[in-house]
């Protein structure tokens, strides 16, 4: 035989071997994929036995499916017969009389829900239990299991409003961390500000604060302006009295303000003139707003008088400020915003010490100028 013979058949026998070891590592990645035995029958068996008589046993039963869920890892894979005994398995469970079982059950359900399928029976179970179970406990974790969608949105700016404090909480940290600022419109922004803000419970009001505030600050690049703008402030109701009741916008303000020092709160407002007034091209609802709350915060802290003085300017070019900007311009086609800023203005008078005299007079004048004027309604 010669040579070359010889080395046909070592490329040959080379070509096979490379082909069974090829076919050896897709069966063995094929075999990592697949549940190990012992698991999957451990899981049959459980599943088997989830409708038993006894309350603790079916409590243990979902207990033990959850961790093993848990252990498995997000990318984990189980067989279609598997899956359809886990998924009908625990949707009978989500009907049990033992509010402790339907909670583990909606945790087991958790990784089976498709969000994106408003006919999806998990999300429809869901819903109706995050809306009329009558245990809080499975209602706060239908809240934190629950996918993040169009038609469960609503669902959860509900539970905003439930009675238990803990559902609550769920809710705002729910909207914090898995609902953007824009998925919201302007008038859900500001109802949850508001009724986040005037919590009865601190723990709740704290997630507010801490978390979803810093979370659309964050979402909206870190621009105080720009969250504003997001909260449309000059089309937003602000029924409120000056000093006493914030508005949901001015709310938030004065929560980013507290993690905020003094020097830091000014160097930041780089909105003013050299005359400490801003420029009628940048008095917008937005800046008006910061303008008015962050010297009204200042108003109240202690040793604030220097960093007052520094925003806010001298009581007699302010009134003939507020007076060009009222009497002088004309709304035109944004007469919300103009009126909106011109209330804000008028709010920021009564931050004023009236000892001096002249500035006094100046700041009476203003008033009868404004109350005799016909675009004062």
């Amino acid at each position: 035989m010669c040579s070359s013979d010889l080395k046909d058949e070592e490329k040959e026998k080379g070509e096979q071997d490379e082909k069974e070891k090829e076919k050896e590592e897709e069966d063995e990645e094929e075999f990592d994929d697949e549940l190990p035995l012992f698991l999957y029958r451990l899981f049959v068996w459980l599943l088997d036995h989830h409708a038993v008589e006894g309350v603790d046993a079916r409590l243990r039963v979902c207990q033990l499916l959850n961790r093993l869920l848990k252990y498995m890892g997000e990318e984990a894979c189980i067989d279609d017969e598997l899956y359809n005994k886990l998924y009908y398995g625990m949707l009978e469970r989500l009907q049990d009389k033992v509010a402790d079982i339907r909670s583990q059950a909606v945790t087991a359900l958790q990784r089976l829900q498709d969000p994106k399928n408003d006919e999806c029976p998990i999300i429809k179970a869901y819903l109706f239990h995050i809306a009329h179970d009558p245990n809080s406990t499975v209602r706060r974790t239908i809240v934190g299991c629950i996918g993040a969608t169009r038609l469960t949105l609503r669902h959860i700016l509900e539970r905003t409003r439930d009675e238990d404090e803990m559902v609550r909480r769920a809710a705002y940290k729910f909207l914090a961390e898995k609902v953007h600022l824009k998925s919201l419109t302007i008038g859900q922004r500001e109802g949850v500000l508001q009724r986040g803000l005037k919590e009865r419970s601190e723990g709740v009001r704290k997630v507010v604060e801490k978390e979803l505030i810093s979370r659309w600050l964050h979402l909206s690049g870190s621009n105080i302006i720009q969250l504003l703008h997001h909260l449309d402030v000059g089309n937003s109701e602000q029924d409120f009295k000056a000093g006493k009741q914030l508005s949901a916008p001015a709310g938030a303000l004065e929560v980013l303000f507290s993690d905020i020092n003094f020097p830091d709160l000014t160097a930041n407002f780089q909105y003013l003139d050299e005359d400490k007034l801003i420029p009628t091209d940048k008095l917008t609802p937005e800046t008006a707003l910061y303008w008015r709350v962050l010297i009204q915060f200042l108003s109240r802290q202690i040793n604030s008088e220097d960093y007052i003085d520094a925003l806010r300017p001298e009581l007699t070019p302010f009134c003939d400020y507020v007076r060009s900007f009222i009497l002088s311009q004309s709304a035109q086609d944004d007469e919300l915003n103009w009126e909106f800023v011109a209330k804000e203005l008028i709010i920021m008078c009564s931050f004023y010490d009236l000892g001096d005299d002249y500035g006094r007079r100046n700041l009476a004048k203003l008033i009868k100028d404004l109350l005799i004027s016909d675009k004062i309604s």
